[in-house]
């Protein structure tokens, strides 16, 4: 059979198929089965094309709520999600301006899904349709029900160029519509460039979001690699050197405290992050400011009980602060032990993966250097 006829075959049976299913929800879900059997298990070219056109069919999908529900399950649906999208713009439909049933955007869905510490496609999937939703909008900053605009997405996925236009067009570097800064999220993603171009047009290091936490305590917050997903693991971590400086030479409170009392020094040594540990220490942030009692209190994902190799972390943090002159008291080794043996379990997995015995063998030997008790 010809191409032309093989498709417009399909094209029928897959019509037929759905115009059969009279309750509307039921048509929709039955849309996205197909389109999952054929996209990402068959890997049917025909079946996806034909697929694609239908979504745009008036008889089969006539109205606004069939073409939201079409782009809001396809957000997290890694590149298949992408093509629905395209396809829904190719229509009269607004994929910017749609407010889904919660009041969110879909870019502020992407955001939710990116930011995730539980992860099913990679993070790079979800940023390559952020980067769609860019690439088809050269001037509006959009906001939903929320006050989340395009201007806090573009901070989120590293848009400089979208950063750069809409802080020209006089969009308030210091927007305070959302729950948090442009600056908070570009702080919280380690953008450092954005970071830069934020604080060249007057935006406030020391803007507190809704927990007054403000762009040094967002550097602590959980960030995986883009690479990360549920089957890949990865350690790194963004630059946050030029960051901080960048931060604290604009002024930045480097011992402010948020609704939980914690500075960003103890932000950064509950999440046992080395790096965020060493340079707020070299910038003469106050050990006198850590409480004991939360050092050992953040929750990890298993995302990142996998990704991170927290056994040695620990260590080297507690290694920072005590060449700082830090000294713990005897309670607060006992809680750091027990804690370090309980992410010492959580990280066999991470062992048995691609970090085998090297790392292993690697957090023991940093052990016995570290006087506990």
């Amino acid at each position: 059979m010809e191409p032309a006829a093989t498709y417009l075959s399909v094209l029928q049976k897959y019509k037929n198929n759905l115009k059969s299913i009279t309750n509307d929800i039921d048509r929709r879900e039955e849309y996205f089965r197909l389109y999952k059997k054929e996209f990402m298990w068959l890997g049917n070219d025909y079946a996806c094309i034909a697929l694609n056109h239908l979504i745009n069919d008036k008889d089969l999908f006539p109205s606004v709520e069939d073409k939201k529900y079409f782009l809001k399950n396809s957000l997290n649906r890694s590149s298949a999600g992408r093509l629905i999208i395209k396809q829904l713009h190719t229509s009269t439909f607004n994929i910017h301006e749609v407010k889904f049933e919660d009041g969110k955007s879909a870019l502020h869905c992407l955001d939710e899904i990116y930011g995730s510490s539980e992860l099913l496609w990679p993070k790079f999937e979800t940023r390559n349709i952020i980067e769609y939703f860019f690439r088809n909008n050269l001037n509006e900053n959009y906001s939903d029900g929320h006050g989340y605009t395009y201007l806090h997405g573009a901070c989120m996925a590293g848009q400089l160029h979208s950063v750069a236009r809409f802080l020209e067009q006089g969009v308030d570097a210091n927007l305070d519509t959302y729950t948090c800064s442009p600056l908070h999220i570009a702080a919280r993603y380690r953008r450092e460039a954005i970071v830069k171009i934020l604080l060249k047009h007057k935006a406030n290091p020391n803007k507190p979001d809704r927990e007054q936490s403000t762009p040094l305590h967002a550097l602590a917050y959980p960030c995986l690699c883009d690479c990360v997903c549920a089957w890949n693991f990865c350690h790194k971590r963004g630059p946050v050197v030029e960051i901080v400086k960048m931060l604290i030479d604009h002024g930045a409170n480097i011992e402010a405290r948020n609704c939980h009392g914690d500075t960003p020094l103890q932000s950064a040594v509950s999440r046992f992050d080395t790096e965020l540990t060493r340079t707020l220490l070299k910038h003469g942030a106050d050990l006198d400011s850590l409480n004991e009692d939360r050092m050992f209190s953040a929750n990890f994902s298993s995302l990142e009980l996998k990704c991170y190799p927290l056994t040695l972390d620990i260590i080297e943090v507690i290694k920072l602060l005590q060449s700082a002159g830090y000294e713990m008291n005897f309670l607060t080794k006992l809680k750091m032990i027990k804690f370090w043996i309980k992410a010492r379990g959580n990280n066999i997995d991470r062992m048995v993966g691609e970090d085998t015995g090297d790392n292993a063998q690697r957090d023991l030997g940093h052990l016995p250097k570290l006087t506990l008790i």
